[in-house]
């Protein structure tokens, strides 16, 4: 997905220009630009190139900033939000898919913090109940008197008796 972000683009020449990106923009296109499990593909994949090719050279042309991909598809949104529809799908992808994995990689990490050799008979249903409590809602969040009384009713509790 860094070819959506186009850096490098003005010290190109004008050749490596015309190249730049095709062999990765079209392993997104034959990715999403084509139909899975019933769903409509995400972008037209006749499209996508020709929207690539106009949008290096506008890139270049306007010397808009090519730092990151939001940055660039900030700027390009803003002042041709209807002119590169495809290549815009795709930058929200982009922007989106390290939250999607972050969220992926917190749960190994908990696992791995829990899971350590000195427990290493822990069964895998206790493993699950540590990680759900572990990644949990936070403190403030979490609604302790529901919770006191779903404990209440689940049996009787000499605590409770009266």
């Amino acid at each position: 997905m860094a070819v959506l972000s186009m850096r490098g683009m003005a010290v190109l020449s004008e050749d490596d220009r015309k190249s730049y990106g095709v062999s990765q923009m079209t392993t997104l296109i034959e990715h999403y630009g084509n139909e899975t499990n019933g769903k409509p593909p995400l972008i037209d994949a006749d499209e996508t190139l020709p929207e690539l090719d106009m949008c290096k050279a506008l890139v270049v042309q306007q010397q808009y900033p090519c730092h990151t991909v939001h940055s660039t598809w900030k700027v390009l949104n803003a002042n041709h939000p209807d002119r590169f529809p495809h290549l815009l799908k795709l930058s929200m992808i982009a922007v989106l898919a390290p939250l999607q994995i972050a969220t992926v990689e917190s749960g190994f990490s908990v696992q791995n913090d829990i899971q350590v050799s000195s427990r290493n008979r822990l069964s895998s249903d206790r493993l699950n109940v540590l990680m759900q409590v572990s990644l949990g809602p936070d403190i403030e969040a979490f609604d302790f008197q529901s919770a006191l009384n779903k404990w209440k009713q689940l049996k009787k509790r000499k605590l409770f008796a009266k």
